[in-house]
């Protein structure tokens, strides 16, 4: 009848929370696993070895699952809808603030430390609470479909920055990406 029509037509509001939360993941992630194609460039104009970003990306790997309990208690007290926020603002920031880089402290200190931190609150794993809130059937499914939002956006993002790469700059390319998420993204 018109009630069960009503009922098929609409879409359960969870699966709005999932596109979103897989959307803030798929764009926070994808920028941050673009770091590799950022390898040369910046290795190029600085004189690092890739052993210097490969020991930030890795210092920032450390960082960001030390940080991960903390920023679960942070989830805890402030909710999830206001850590997620912080910490996609903070890394829309962050990813903007790669293009100033000029020394290998800064650069370790900006990718390794505050980037790692920020993506702890903006993470599969905040997203995966904040979305299993809203599931009690489909859970493994919404957050299955979350998480997958880290893989589109290395798939998307990093020949994206490659292009920007090759049409801009690295450090343009840097500001395009903390733009979007600035932007696009954090609203």
């Amino acid at each position: 009848t018109l009630i069960q029509a009503q009922r098929t037509s609409t879409i359960y509001y969870g699966w709005l929370i999932v596109a979103t939360t897989f959307f803030v993941i798929m764009v926070t992630m994808g920028a941050r696993n673009a770091i590799g194609v950022f390898v040369l460039p910046m290795s190029t104009e600085f004189g690092w070895s890739r052993t210097v970003m490969s020991f930030a990306a890795a210092v920032g790997i450390l960082v960001n699952g030390l940080t991960q309990p903390i920023l679960g208690y942070a989830y805890d007290l402030i909710g999830g809808r206001k850590l997620i926020l912080i910490g996609v603002l903070a890394i829309g920031i962050t990813v903007g603030l790669m293009s100033l880089t000029f020394h290998v402290l800064y650069f370790l200190l900006m990718f390794g430390f505050i980037m790692s931190i920020a993506m702890s609150a903006g993470s599969i794993t905040t997203g995966a609470v904040l979305v299993s809130k809203w599931f009690q059937r489909r859970r493994a499914t919404a957050i299955s479909v979350i998480s997958a939002g880290s893989t589109v956006g290395g798939l998307i993002l990093v020949p994206f920055a490659t292009y920007l790469i090759i049409l801009i700059d690295w450090r343009l390319t840097w500001v395009v990406l903390g733009m979007i998420i600035v932007i696009v993204v954090f609203p």
